[in-house]
């Protein structure tokens, strides 16, 4: 009988254990019971935004949805980000970049960033970090129609601008230098929206303007898409090439400089010049 009530006692110690531990399943998720729920992380969102900007940022989900989202995609879910890219008003961008409600802006000039720091947060406190990588040399030139053999002179742009004959549009939101000069002779059409490229193309195409001006990459490849590169052509450069780059939000300091290795490591491997031939484009510090 001893050894039939040491047997009973063994079950019941065994069933005992096992409804303690249940319960503790239960009561606790992230006990030994959950081993996989111990090691696992929440993954920190992270999202970049701009207006269409083809080639560096294009229509968001599409196959091509631009070279910097590709490699930014690559750069952060490599590190465990939940990476996400919309498309809103270039303004919108900068201020919700600046405020902190998205993560970072893409396609924006040192000078820029200055610019919005001042008129988004009069206070100073609020600054944009830079990766130590840009995205690309931009050069922004003026685009005319084809039989326009108007050329942009920057020895002398008052008499240049005047012998244009009609406005000039750009996107709104865009720190061009010439801006403020166009402003003053009133021939300035800014135009706004997530594809403001787009209609300012229309307009030149239908003579409501004479020129316009923006990346030369970016006018290039929306010509071609909207089959109308054989009827514009490039007037001139506006003004001196400068690195582009991601504006980090105040507080993304880490995102920074995760992008910039990213770009180290990418570049290294040959990734960046597969993505870039992707878009028909060569690595610019190549040139």
């Amino acid at each position: 009988m001893k050894k039939s009530f040491s047997c009973l006692t063994a079950s019941q110690l065994f069933l005992a254990a096992a409804i303690i531990f249940a319960c503790s399943c239960f009561v606790s998720p992230h006990t030994a019971c959950a081993k996989d729920n111990k090691t696992a992380q929440v993954k920190k969102k992270l999202v970049l935004a701009a207006d269409e900007w083809c080639p560096y940022n294009c229509e968001p989900g599409s196959a091509k949805p631009g070279y910097v989202i590709e490699l930014a995609k690559i750069i952060f879910e490599k590190k465990g980000y939940e990476f996400d890219y919309k498309m809103i008003p270039w303004e919108q961008a900068k201020s919700d970049t600046l405020q902190g409600k998205i993560t970072g802006a893409i396609g924006m000039d040192k000078e820029e960033g200055e610019e919005t720091e001042k008129k988004d947060d009069p206070s100073g406190k609020k600054k944009f970090h830079y990766p130590q990588n840009e995205i690309t040399i931009n050069t922004s030139c003026f685009f005319v129609l084809k039989e326009n053999n108007w050329k942009f002179d920057p020895a002398n742009p008052d008499k240049s601008l005047s012998a244009l004959g009609g406005k000039v549009g750009i996107a709104q939101g865009y720190a061009f230098d010439l801006r403020d000069t166009l402003l003053e002779k009133n021939i300035l059409v800014e135009v706004g929206g997530t594809s403001p490229l787009r209609e300012l193309l229309v307009m030149l195409l239908e003579g409501k303007i004479k020129a316009l001006i923006d990346d030369r990459n970016v006018v290039t490849y929306k010509a071609y898409s909207m089959k109308c590169a054989r009827k514009i052509q490039n007037a001139g450069i506006a003004e001196e090439p400068a690195k582009l780059h991601i504006g980090f939000c105040p507080d993304c300091k880490a995102e920074a400089a995760v992008f910039s290795q990213g770009m180290d490591e990418l570049r290294a491997s040959g990734k960046l010049k597969a993505v870039l031939a992707n878009y028909h484009l060569d690595d610019w510090r190549s040139k």
